[in-house]
């Protein structure tokens, strides 16, 4: 009867057993995150998500977003409430990410104010709704202690801005959108700044649909068997500006159909060259995307500069260029990739988009 006994008992404390070993692993796996974004295109953040609390991580840093601070972590670490109820901002990219989750309301903050044209932010700056916090990067410490945000976005690591602004404390994050080499890897930083305000699904549904259809619209372009040549930038005090063969225009270039004239260079930041290198290299390209923060006409630019007449596409009329003043390419436009990629296929292909309108991108007006 006792072997029986422990034959029927065996059975159980090994399920027993089992059990303990699955609750433990369940306990070694609290740490762990329950999710992880890794972004599909941007390469400077992804997110970890955990229980009660989410982590922005950056390349640098690590910033720990709370509902409700339950969770104990490292001290020093960067803790942010969310969602954000106020915040400041250095670039236009901030700006226009709020506008487009519904947050518009929450930006009382930002720098270079005056160059910022878009009609929302000016009635706000107007109303005196957003403070113009800072100019060329330098901070107005005192103005921003008064607004109290609570947080300031900044747009690089500037550790003596950093360092006064933990001694006010004020709480930083860092935004390197503008490192990102792929217009859809900027354009995915869009879901970094919707963690803050605790909206990163509505975010990736807005990215997501921008993937599909930059991606439709490559395709057009790839269909074609003749690929224009284009050169980009515009001449100062000798030097030309060019794109490097690896930066956030080229793949714009690449992606539109055209055959960018410094595609082999490796280099992702502006090239400076001299004018006579950019001159005769782009004499005889179809086309030039020029660099004219204010719009001009083709006279304007050949009083600027008699040789620019001397090239192609000037004589062919087949200048291109963003009007930085009614335009927001550097606002929403940074979300809007799929819109950039169509103006240029619209550029370089007319028939491919026959339909399409052009919103940052045109060809230069007599």
């Amino acid at each position: 009867m006792k072997s029986l006994y422990r034959i029927l008992l065996l059975p159980a404390i090994w399920l027993f057993v089992l059990a303990s070993c699955g609750d433990n692993g369940k306990k070694s796996n609290q740490n762990e995150p329950i999710e992880i974004y890794d972004p599909q295109y941007a390469t400077g953040f992804r997110i970890l998500y955990y229980q009660d609390y989410k982590v922005l991580e950056t390349k640098k840093e690590r910033y720990y977003l709370f509902k409700d601070r339950k969770t104990k972590v490292e001290k020093d670490s960067i803790v942010i409430r969310i969602p954000v109820n106020s915040m400041a901002c250095m670039a236009q990219s901030q700006w226009a990410a709020a506008v487009i989750l519904g947050e518009m309301e929450s930006i009382t903050g930002m720098c270079d104010a005056k160059y910022i044209h878009d009609s929302l932010f000016r009635e706000r700056l107007s109303a005196g709704l957003i403070k113009n916090i800072a100019v060329n990067q330098t901070i107005n410490y005192e103005l921003l202690l008064t607004l109290q945000p609570q947080l300031l976005m900044l747009s690089f690591d500037n550790m003596q801005s950093i360092g006064m602004l933990q001694n006010i404390g004020i709480p930083v994050i860092v935004n390197s959108d503008f490192l990102e080499n792929h217009p859809l890897g900027r354009a995915e930083w869009l879901i970094f700044i919707a963690a803050l305000y605790d909206k990163d699904e509505q975010a990736k549904e807005f990215f997501n649909r921008s993937v599909q259809r930059y991606h439709a619209f490559a395709e057009l372009a790839t269909t074609e068997h003749y690929r224009p040549t284009v050169f980009d930038g515009s001449e100062a005090n000798g030097i030309w500006y060019v794109s490097g063969g690896q930066s956030y225009m080229a793949r714009f270039y690449q992606d539109a159909g055209a055959d960018y004239l410094w595609k082999q260079n490796n280099d992702a930041a502006s090239i400076p060259l001299d004018f006579e290198a950019v001159y005769y290299k782009g004499l005889s390209a179809d086309f030039w995307r020029a660099y004219l923060p204010y719009a001009k006409d083709y006279d304007e630019l050949k009083r600027e500069n008699s040789h620019y007449a001397d090239l192609k596409a000037w004589k062919e009329r087949k200048i291109f260029y963003c009007d930085n003043l009614h335009t927001d390419l550097f606002g929403i436009g940074v979300y809007q990739p799929e819109v950039i990629l169509a103006d240029m296929i619209k550029v370089f292909y007319p028939a491919r988009l026959p339909e399409h309108q052009p919103k940052y991108y045109d060809f230069l007006k007599e």
